[in-house]
């Protein structure tokens, strides 16, 4: 069986890299990247069957990629956001926009795998 893809977009290096790690110790295969410009090269090639993006990133953010996703991708990608912002402000938006879910920085091994699952198996 292959594996499930997740591609992290984060800008943060040390952020990324601890998220990668964890992701590949779950038996996913990882790729990431620093920004959403980066990300559009990178769904094509890597074709991911989930995407963990950060929210706030310079030039082309979380909420952009989103945007981009649902309506230039063909086929339907789940998209977790990651940010260190509160999550009572930002569930509603998250929710009306149509991300699969949201997680907050720094995310717990048990919550990372839990929302990973319930996006690439619902």
């Amino acid at each position: 069986m292959e594996k499930s893809k997740v591609l992290i977009v984060e800008d943060d290096n040390l952020t990324r890299n601890f998220l990668s790690e964890i992701i590949l110790s779950f038996g996913y295969d990882v790729e990431s990247c620093n920004n959403g410009e980066e990300a559009i090269v990178q769904i094509k090639d890597f074709e991911p069957d989930v995407i963990l993006s950060d929210i706030l990133m310079p030039e082309f953010s979380g909420l952009q990629l989103l945007n981009f996703v649902q309506k230039k991708i063909s086929r339907d990608i789940p998209i977790l956001l990651i940010s260190s912002l509160e999550y009572s402000s930002l569930e509603e938006m998250v929710n009306e926009i149509g991300a699969t879910g949201f997680i907050s920085k720094p995310p717990t091994k048990e919550i990372l795998k839990e929302e990973l699952e319930f996006a690439i198996n619902g």
